[in-house]
């Protein structure tokens, strides 16, 4: 039985056996950012203090090994997420030798103080290189066969992607505006959806055909 507990100063405050749970590795938050659900952050009374005294995490060996084991899910959004960075990469790659020197990933940074701790981070081997599987995972674990991986995945979606077009597009002409795009998002969403639209709409000419819009997703 999956549980998922909370214990508070050495007394446990908390205990779900039936709710949802995820059976991937997470990561903790600790954060005092404000949710509209916990009320009106202008009638709090500040300033306030968030302190805490220390956390601890710890796995059983048994978990640890079924992590180890546990192939890597890979989802639509994550798919795509992939591909975009693996054209960055290439983008990048300006000798395309398949991997990065520094000055190659400090080419399109700004803040160059940044981008060395940055490179540092992913250079898992330190071997003043980045390939393509540290480029992507910064010593997360790969997903083997990964183009391929990809390729299945955006295939198996692009039903449900084509159906999402056909939907958006109200009068059927077989493009879809940024209106259309538009048309089903909440007030407060409209504005990044519109940034979306424009970030997808590669040609600049107002529209997604079906081809673009599988392609750039939603």
């Amino acid at each position: 039985m999956r549980v998922l507990g909370t214990i508070t100063d050495g007394v446990e405050t908390g205990r779900l056996t039936k709710a949802p749970m995820s059976d991937r590795p997470q990561h903790l938050i600790l954060s005092c950012e404000v949710e509209k659900w916990r009320g009106k952050i202008e009638e709090a009374i500040l300033p306030d203090a968030f302190t805490i005294d220390y956390v601890r995490v710890w796995q059983t060996p048994a978990q640890i090994e079924a992590d180890a084991k546990r192939p890597e899910i890979l989802s639509p959004g994550r798919a795509k997420y992939l591909l975009e960075r693996m054209g960055y990469f290439n983008w990048l790659d300006k000798n395309k030798d398949r991997q990065l020197a520094p000055e190659e990933f400090l080419s399109d940074r700004k803040d160059k103080i940044d981008g060395e701790k940055e490179f540092g981070k992913f250079d898992r081997n330190k071997d003043k290189l980045l390939s393509l599987e540290e480029f992507l995972f910064s010593g997360n674990k790969p997903i083997p066969n990964l183009e391929q991986a990809i390729a299945d995945v955006l295939a198996e979606d692009k039903p449900r992607r084509e159906a999402a077009f056909k939907t958006l597009d109200r009068d059927q002409d077989g493009s879809v505006t940024k209106e259309d795009y538009l048309a089903p998002e909440k007030e407060q969403q409209r504005e990044k959806a519109g940034q979306l639209f424009d970030k997808y709409d590669k040609d600049k000419n107002g529209s997604l055909g079906l081809e673009e819009f599988i392609r750039e997703g939603r």
